[in-house]
Parts: C-alpha cells; sequence; structure tokens
C-alpha cells in the first residue's frame, strides 16, 4: 500500500509538568511518513502563548523529499550558542524531537507540531508547557498587623503576650515543607501548616504555616526562623525578637 503520509501529528511531553526553570525539556512530535518516494514533507515547530494557533512564533521547521537526503532543520530561534531550542527528526520512524536546554521563565507556553505532506492539508497539535521559579523568592513572615520582607527585621513583642505568626512560601511545584525553629529549638507544637493551589497558576501551590507563641524573657534576642524545603531546594528567613516588659499583657495577632 503506498502513501502519502498527512493527518494529524501528536505531540508528547517527555517531562512533568510544570517544569523547573532551569531544567531541561524534551517535546516529541509523532507524524505519519509517507511510504513512497518523491513526496515532500515539511514540518514545523512553533510556540504561542495561548491555546489558539494564530500567530504562532515558529521556532525550528525543515523540509524534505521521501526517498532523499537526511533532513537539516532551520532554526528560527539564533539568539542562543548553543541555541535553546534543538529539533532533531527521524523520517523512518516519523518523530521529531525538539529539545530546550534549561527552561527560562518566557518558554511558557503551547508548543506547536505542524506537520504536511503531499497534496494532503497540514495538520498540527500541541503540548503546554508551565515554567515555575524555584527561587523562593517569596519566603517571608507576617502577622496580621505587619509584614517582614527582608530577613533579620526587629519584631518587637510584649513578654507574656501571644503572637501568632504566618510563614508563607507561593508557587512552588509541591507543597513546601516548612519548620520553625527559635534559637537551636526545633517547635514542634502550636504549629499549623495548609497547603493550597496558587491563586495565580492552580498549577502551583502556595504553602502556609502558621505558629502560635508566647513571647517570654528568654526569647529576647533570639532569631526565629522559618525553614521551607521542596526536593532537594531550601529557603529560609527569619526575625530577631526584642521581647519588652508590660503590665497590661493581652494577646496579639
Amino acid at each position: 500500500m503506498i502513501r502519502i503520509g498527512g493527518g494529524i501529528p501528536t505531540v508528547t511531553l517527555n517531562v512533568v509538568n510544570p517544569i523547573r526553570q532551569g531544567s531541561p525539556a524534551s517535546l516529541t512530535c509523532t507524524f505519519q511518513p509517507p511510504t513512497t518516494d518523491g513526496i515532500y514533507v515539511y514540518l514545523e515547530w512553533g510556540k504561542t502563548l495561548t491555546s489558539s494557533f494564530d500567530s504562532a512564533t515558529p521556532i525550528a521547521l525543515t523540509g524534505y523529499t521521501s526517498g532523499g537526503s537526511q533532513p537539516t532543520p532551520v532554526y528560527s530561534h539564533t539568539a542562543h550558542d548553543p541555541p535553546e531550542y534543538i529539533m532533531t527528526i527521524d523520517r523512518n520512524t516519523g518523530t521529531s524531537d525538539l529539545n530546550i536546554s534549561a527552561v527560562v521563565m518566557s518558554d511558557t507556553g503551547y508548543y506547536w507540531c505542524s506537520y504536511s505532506s503531499g497534496i494532503n492539508p497540514r495538520g498540527r497539535s500541541s503540548v503546554p508547557i508551565t515554567v515555575y521559579d524555584a527561587s523562593f523568592n517569596s519566603i517571608k513572615i507576617s502577622s496580621s498587623s505587619q509584614s517582614y520582607s527582608s530577613a533579620g527585621e526587629t519584631a518587637t513583642l510584649i513578654s507574656g503576650a501571644l503572637y501568632r505568626w504566618v510563614c508563607a512560601v507561593e508557587g512552588l511545584i509541591q507543597p513546601a515543607s516548612i519548620q520553625w525553629t527559635l534559637g537551636d529549638n526545633l517547635l514542634h507544637t502550636s504549629v499549623n501548616q495548609t497547603d493550597v493551589p496558587s491563586s495565580e497558576d492552580a498549577s502551583l501551590w502556595d504553602s502556609l504555616s502558621v505558629l502560635s507563641l508566647a513571647a517570654d524573657w528568654s526569647h529576647n534576642q533570639e532569631e526565629l526562623w522559618c525553614n521551607a524545603s521542596v526536593s532537594s531546594m531550601n529557603a529560609a528567613t527569619y526575625l530577631l525578637l526584642d521581647v519588652k516588659a508590660s503590665h497590661n499583657l493581652k494577646d496579639i495577632d
């Protein structure tokens, strides 16, 4: 049976999505190659910011005649050395790979494989990629009355009063493991953690840990640390406690 190819290709992402910034990514396009010689084949990889193919930005493309020499890809993005995107194609198995050596935040989008052969109309399909920032820049400690944006800030407390602290780590590939320490002591009690989908990207997570702590004279000039970890990534921030005396004690949020 003679086949001139065509049809709708399929695109597969070969790594877990979302992808951590700086990690490699690989996509495979599977298409139906012609079984007879002399058929012109065209294959192109493109990218869009939405699921619509309109105004797709070309990434890499190639054209060849079946039965001829192995095709050579042509790259549309050459700003990187080596190129950010590397395309390979195997005309015998009907597969084309698009490899990204190290994804950056701007690589988030939909990746399209467009294919045609002979007189058949072009078919296309896509797969989304989401790149997440694993820098832990958003880790912070706050209370209901104040947010501490920098590590090492001083928090003034009243001895005997109860304080409620929140440590927030946002936009993670999976929930973080959060621990509190005071000086050299790991705090095991009065800690509650909540993990919720990120308000900015439902495929990512925000982890919130709430610590209730009664201030004591022994805490004066101690460091209250929030330590977060996800897989092999770690981050931390802390407050310097300045404990003062008061005759009017109350619980403070």
